[in-house]
């Protein structure tokens, strides 16, 4: 992995050995949540979403052209955004340098770097320095976290036990898709 690669998967939000995507969007991937064993022909690896130019906004997760969107210029981010305020969390002026709201915290507004030590969430544009980093939180790496939002959100969706045993997948049905993710960005394409 290089030093500006995800230290998570993008699919299961979990380390380990990861393949590093070799194209604009720094993310990293466990062989086994990409469903396929990629080649290892020398050649640089690039994740569908950078193969085939397109990505997912970070902030609405709506999937657009690379072209129509505004990448983070943090070398070791890269976040992408659609051009809107409410996507990208500022007005975009023409040729200035965007740097996404994962840089600055969002109690105390101290920037990343000199002013202060920013830990982020992995699934939205939302960071803190260490001083002000709410206690809830749920840490995947040092400077990574998921927003309890998020783990709300997902407690939210799983009734209260107790819980059947997962039925068996019936040969005659269509196996569920192993990376919603790519089917996602495979029907954009497809429009």
């Amino acid at each position: 992995m290089d030093d500006y690669s995800e230290p998570i998967c993008a699919e299961c939000e979990s380390g380990g050995a990861l393949l590093c995507c070799d194209g604009v969007c720094n993310r990293s991937f466990h062989t086994e949540c990409l469903g396929e064993e990629p080649e290892d022909d020398g050649e640089p690896w690039l994740c569908f979403d950078c193969a085939h130019e397109v990505h997912r906004c970070f902030a609405c997760k709506h999937y657009a052209a690379t072209a129509d969107l505004v990448q983070c210029a943090e070398v070791n981010c890269r976040k992408m955004f659609h051009r809107t305020v409410e996507c990208a969390g500022k007005p975009l002026v023409e040729g200035e340098r965007f740097v996404c709201p994962l840089h600055k915290c969002k109690k105390c507004n101290a920037a990343s770097g000199v002013e202060a030590d920013i830990v982020r969430c992995f699934r939205c544009p939302t960071a803190y320095c260490r001083d002000c980093c709410p206690l809830d939180v749920h840490t995947l790496e040092d400077s990574i976290f998921i927003c309890i939002h998020h783990v709300q959100v997902r407690a939210a969706c799983v009734p209260p036990g107790p819980h059947p045993p997962p039925s068996k997948h019936h040969p005659t049905q269509p196996k569920p898709n192993p990376n919603p993710t790519r089917a996602r960005a495979r029907a954009l394409l497809q429009r």
